[in-house]
């Protein structure tokens, strides 16, 4: 049976793709912070050459947004990150590639959080009410076996995604 990917829109629709997420582990909780992408590019003072020739080639920075979601899983059974170009090796041996995952209605790029359905690494799963999860970030992936997360919206004001 092939994968079926769902959009999570719990905890609402994020406004742009990821730019950044980033893994904590407190106690016995995994939090999941997800940065999505500002509207507007971060002005950068070149530091190097290197930044100076990119700025001149019109490339820019992304900044994240003025908020981000953090998950809590309150428990975990698996986690599995693949990134770069590294994500070909990825341990679950994956269906969809991150270009090919569903976007939402008025969107043009991938979603980033997905409930998916009928992989192999769900079928595996023993403990009634525990679920595949997908995140689907700028270069790398998670694919996460748990029970369903809790989230909110936090203002960006002292974090920031690098």
């Amino acid at each position: 049976m092939p994968e079926t990917l769902t959009p999570i829109m719990k905890f609402g629709a994020f406004p742009q793709e990821l730019v950044d997420f980033q893994f904590q582990w407190a106690g016995a909780f995994l939090q999941i912070d997800l940065f999505p992408r500002h509207g507007d590019y971060a002005s950068v003072d070149p530091e190097s050459e290197a930044e100076a020739l990119l700025g001149k080639l019109g490339a820019q920075k992304l900044k994240p947004a003025d908020r981000y979601l953090r998950l809590t899983f309150t428990f975990v059974e698996a986690l599995v990150v693949s990134q770069g170009v590294e994500m070909d090796a990825h341990a679950l041996n994956w269906e969809t590639e991150p270009d090919d995952h569903p976007a939402i209605a008025g969107q043009d790029w991938p979603y980033a959080l997905f409930l998916v359905e009928g992989s192999n690494w769900d079928q595996t799963l023993t403990s009634p009410g525990m679920n595949h999860y997908r995140i689907n970030g700028p270069f790398c992936r998670a694919d996460i076996l748990a029970y369903e997360p809790d989230g909110n919206w936090i203002d960006n004001t002292d974090k920031v995604a690098p």
